[in-house]
């Protein structure tokens, strides 16, 4: 029956979610975040008088919470914490660190 076959399929914003997460210009642009937190951190280490730090970490931190949640929205919490899928590890690291920092506020 078509209506099953229909079913079946994943939702288009969910093809659109993975297109997304899996193109080269979202690797790169969350590596750059995962750069710019780090050269914060740096800056914020030798001059915490100089800027409102925090301004940038919370950016940050939201833009990151932004990319997990749509993970775990896109994939699926069971394929998210599958423990045989190849970014597992990196997975539960995004989910500790992460969360910490969204605690800490």
């Amino acid at each position: 029956d078509e209506d099953d076959v229909q079913r079946l399929e994943p939702p288009g914003w969910c093809l659109t979610g993975h297109q997304l997460l899996d193109s080269v210009q979202f690797q790169v642009f969350m590596t750059l975040l995962i750069i710019a937190n780090g050269i914060v951190i740096g800056l914020e280490t030798d001059m915490p008088d100089a800027f409102p730090w925090s301004i940038f970490e919370t950016g940050l931190l939201f833009l990151f919470l932004v990319e997990l949640v749509l993970k775990l929205v896109v994939w699926g919490p069971r394929v998210f914490f599958d423990p045989e899928g190849q970014d597992m590890f990196w997975n539960v690291f995004d989910v500790v660190i992460v969360g910490s920092g969204a605690v800490d506020i």
